[in-house]
């Protein structure tokens, strides 16, 4: 697995963002402007489900707009770090970079490649208020604060 920082996708190429928060998985599938196409959910049992869900998932988003597997050029999933198995699988089924990291760091590069602005700021915080962490940005490297952002205020 890689991470990649991309999204200048082409006109008929789109981008699967995945989340998976508790035993809760919601996905979204978007097109090259970043505009939504088709989003799902659903609640599972456990890790295991979670694990055999997931690719149906990611097929389930495509066939209804009708796209092509190879079409999706970037998968982005934000989770705890005992789904990476789940990446590994997405990744290989798929054949296209997955891009794996906790919610707050997926959150925080989300916004910032959708921000046409943030290309010209060296240095970034992101707070993840849900999560209560944030995310620095500092001349182009990312560090994540281990502790909650409370303990920094």
């Amino acid at each position: 697995m890689k991470t990649e920082r991309r999204h200048n996708l082409n006109k008929d190429e789109y981008a699967v963002g995945i989340e998976i928060d508790k035993l809760c998985v919601r996905a979204a599938l978007v097109n090259n402007r970043l505009e939504p196409v088709n989003n799902l959910k659903f609640s599972a049992d456990g890790i295991k489900s979670i694990s055999a869900r997931c690719i149906d998932l990611v097929e389930e988003l495509i066939k209804k707009p009708g796209i092509r597997s190879d079409s999706i050029k970037a998968i982005g999933i934000g989770a705890d770090p005992k789904f990476v198995s789940v990446a590994k699988k997405i990744e290989k089924k798929f054949k296209t970079g997955v891009f794996y990291g906790g919610n707050h760091t997926c959150a925080a590069l989300g916004e910032i490649c959708s921000n046409p602005e943030a290309g010209r700021i060296e240095d970034i915080l992101y707070v993840y208020s849900d999560l209560g962490k944030c995310v620095g940005l500092k001349g182009g490297n990312v560090k994540v604060f281990p502790q909650e952002v409370s303990r920094y205020l």
